[in-house]
């Protein structure tokens, strides 16, 4: 599973993820990510990232998506895609 790493620009903090999988909607990026690689439960929290513009050609940005009506677009696409590799 591939790991990515960010940082917070409010905080500055360093922010590490684990990429569940990637989705294109509408010429937009999304991924789908976990702060665990693998939960001990089979249970564990998900966030939907969309990729931003790149101030800098050299790093990529992602954003949180918090809009409901884009999380409910998404959703679907990220279970489907979850089901074909058998990750739930």
């Amino acid at each position: 599973m591939e790991k990515i790493a960010f940082q917070d620009p409010e905080t500055n903090e360093a922010l590490e993820f684990f990429v569940l999988e990637k989705l294109m909607l509408q010429g937009v990026e999304y991924l789908l990510v976990t702060e665990e690689e693998e939960s001990k439960d089979g249970e564990g929290t998900a966030y939907v990232l969309k990729k931003t513009g790149e101030p800098d050609p050299d790093q990529e940005s992602y954003e949180f998506v918090e809009d409901d009506a884009v999380l409910d677009a998404v959703a679907p696409l990220f279970s489907e895609l979850l089901e074909d590799t058998k990750v739930q």
